[in-house]
């Protein structure tokens, strides 16, 4: 591993610049071990600079894109191929006195809870980099003439240890054109926790050669001030620390998991494979999953041994209690994060998605609420959880789920559960961590579905966790008097009300997660461009059922798979599989796993605005129309118009309507109608269809046939 990995991200900045700035790092790094790798993201004649810049001894990656620059992805996809134990990124426009480097990785090796930055000096147009490489100007003379460049902003250099770079994972590529990355990704790299410091030793100097302001660029077209607002807001209004969550285009080769998610199990065969399922079909992939087995009689070991990702980890010991087996699995775990997991409950796909999303400076953790299901029936009960403070923990009932916590694992090794308490640990631990200053922010989301079921320690066990409960809540009042306990109680509804999704919003989708023998699944699966299903995947899908939409012309417009009686495995299958789109549809079999909040969301509800998920909506919704069905495209300017001209131009009943979106000037439509192809032939050529388009409104006709 090299000491400094330093990447310089750039696109058509031709060859006398970038290999300047090339010879300038080499030069500056000759007394460490370093690489130098240059990231051209997307020029239009890569070879020009490929072989020169190899010859110098730097590494040189080309990268295809999309043609909009973007600096975080640039930058993003050099440090993918660094190998350093420090890394440092820069710009191609950037000179560097010969002892920089020596000098930051002394700085960075004397503290590694620190992060480095460099501050810029602006040199005077008509310097370029073949005068100072040349001897013509030397370093003395740059730094009479250069101005400083304020110390945030405008690129420059910024030195973070690999450890920090994977935790923060790397410059948001949502960031795109210019503006805002550098200073986001040092600000939320302050957020894990580290120190900022400067290199401010008189010996590191880093000059910026003059060139016309990209900025000023950028400015002066459309995209670039869209891209200009849109990252100062994502800069501004968004404090997570992490980022690229779901999707992080140029994530390094190998990293270590960011999150460890713990179950601690014992004689829970019976749940535990769809627990593990669970896990597995988050949205957030980079985990590992850490299952104790705390000496189950039951045939726990063979259930989870039968799942071959990697990410699991299994270890067995003598029968301990729960606390001891959850103390193992924070000592093994090495992710950054720790996510507590029961061995019967179930975690919401974005379940890890949103704690990290959730995660702030001056939070060490999040939670979440959560939805009780009886595994007989499937009746539910919504729980917000609470904002969590000792007096939450000590006079609310509810405040927090200790299978929703997300915390960092320093934390749980500072403040280990109790081993002697038999039960009720996780309360004991909540009321320890509020005395101790830990803060957890709540998500504003749910995380998990609990199961409820005869054999929960909630009912073997429940007058030792009564007990255990009491103990723990003397110890939390311990310090507090008559008049603390009367404050603390005041009002607590109010003061510990938190703000969550819509019951009406994740309800219909939750439902899907309900044990098999209580709801009948189908889904809606497209297959994402130039991405591979899974073998597992693939075995679903030949069971599938696929339609083809084309316009009437014959061109292709989108396709359907549908698969029905979708079993709860199967499911976490396909949501685990990156290459394809997941849509799912649930009909409760039962009276109490029937929606607490009306019947399901119907088609003409739904406000989706993309042309091809509402046409897979349709098609998945009214399967049983489609071989003998047309889907019509309406946009118009006025609603009303076109929604009176459709009831007279088709057969009563015959129309279902899906609204795409309605903006002040625009309303655009879906329909699917069950009408025959001699009706539709029929319309078509009395031109009932055309006297629409004379009144403002544009139309398309498609198809729909089942592929072979």
């Amino acid at each position: 591993m090299k000491d400094i990995s330093i990447i310089i991200g750039f696109k058509d900045w031709g060859p006398e610049r970038i290999l300047g700035a090339v010879q300038s790092l080499i030069d500056a790094t000759k007394n460490v071990d370093a690489e130098i790798i240059v990231s051209d993201y997307g020029s239009e004649s890569p070879l020009e600079s490929r072989d020169k810049i190899n010859q110098l001894g730097a590494h040189y990656y080309y990268f295809e894109t999309n043609g909009v620059w973007s600096r975080s992805r640039a930058l993003n996809a050099g440090l993918q191929k660094a190998s350093g134990r420090i890394l440092a990124t820069t710009d191609a426009d950037m000179i560097f006195t010969p002892d920089t480097f020596r000098l930051l990785v002394d700085l960075m090796d004397s503290d590694p809870g620190q992060y480095t930055l460099m501050q810029c000096r602006d040199l005077p147009e008509g310097i370029d980099h073949e005068m100072i490489h040349s001897g013509k100007v030397s370093f003395s003379l740059l730094n009479e003439l250069s101005v400083f460049r304020p110390r945030w902003g405008m690129g420059g250099l910024i030195a973070v240890t690999r450890e920090a770079y994977m935790s923060s994972r790397g410059l948001d590529e949502r960031m795109e054109i210019y503006g805002g990355e550098d200073v986001d990704f040092a600000k939320r790299v302050r957020r894990l926790g580290l120190r900022q410091t400067w290199l401010e030793d008189p010996r590191a100097r880093m000059y910026h050669v003059w060139h016309p302001s990209s900025r000023v660029a950028a400015d002066a077209t459309p995209e670039g001030r869209a891209a200009i607002a849109k990252n100062r807001d994502i800069h501004v209004n968004d404090k997570s620390i992490t980022r690229n969550i779901e999707s992080w285009e140029f994530s390094p080769e190998t990293m270590p998991p960011l999150v460890s998610v713990v179950i601690s199990t014992y004689n829970r065969a019976k749940y535990i494979a769809s627990c593990i399922e669970s896990v597995i079909a988050q949205s957030f992939k980079n985990w590992e999953l850490i299952v104790i087995n705390d000496g189950s009689t039951d045939n726990t070991k063979a259930v989870v041994a039968s799942f071959t990702d990697e990410r699991i980890r299994y270890f067995e010991q003598e029968n301990k209690g729960l606390a001891a087996a959850r103390n193992r699995a924070t000592k093994l775990a090495s992710g950054r994060y720790i996510a507590v997991h029961d061995d019967d409950d179930l975690m919401l796909p974005n379940r890890l998605a949103d704690s990290l999303r959730a995660v702030e400076e001056g939070f060490n953790g999040t939670y979440g609420g959560w939805i009780d299901f009886i595994h007989e029936t499937g009746k539910r009960t919504f729980n917000t959880g609470k904002n969590l403070s000792l007096e939450s923990l000590l006079f609310n009932s509810g405040a927090c789920l200790h299978p929703t916590l997300f915390l960092e694992k320093r934390m749980m090794e500072a403040i280990p559960y109790d081993e002697t308490l038999r039960s009720g640990s996780d309360y004991n631990l909540a009321i320890r961590m509020q005395r101790a200053g830990v803060k957890l922010k709540h998500s504003g989301k749910y995380f998990i579905m609990r199961r409820l079921h005869e054999e929960q320690i909630t009912n073997t066990d429940s007058e030792i966790q009564k007990a255990s409960g009491a103990l723990s809540s003397f110890f939390g009042r311990s310090t507090m008097q008559w008049a603390d306990v009367k404050v603390a109680r005041d009002a607590r509804a109010e003061k510990d009300r938190v703000a969550i999704q819509a019951q009406k919003s994740i309800e219909p989708v939750i439902i899907a997660y309900l044990p098999d023998e209580l709801v009948q699944r189908r889904a809606n699966v497209q297959i994402l461009p130039d991405a591979a299903p899974g073998e597992a995947t693939k075995k679903l899908l030949s069971r599938a059922i696929g339609f083809e939409i084309r316009e009437l012309n014959n061109s292709f417009a989108t396709s359907a798979l549908r698969i029905n009686d979708l079993k709860l495995s199967e499911l976490f299958t396909l949501l685990a599989d990156t290459a394809v789109r997941v849509d799912v549809e649930t009909t409760p079999t039962t009276e109490d796993a029937k929606l607490l909040l009306g019947e399901p969301i119907v088609l003409n509800d739904l406000e989706i605005r993309n042309i091809d998920n509402a046409i897979r909506h349709l098609c998945v919704e009214h399967v049983e129309l489609l071989d003998r069905s047309f889907v019509l495209e309406f946009q118009a300017d006025d609603l009303s118009y076109l929604t009176g001209k459709l009831t007279g131009i088709f057969p009563e009943g015959s129309l279902l309507k899906l609204r795409l979106s309605e903006g002040k000037s625009l309303a655009r439509w879906i329909c699917l109608t069950s009408i025959r192809q001699n009706e539709m032939i029929e319309l078509l050529s009395t031109g009932k269809l055309g006297e629409l388009a004379s009144n403002g409104v544009e139309s398309r006709v498609y198809t729909i046939s089942e592929m072979s």
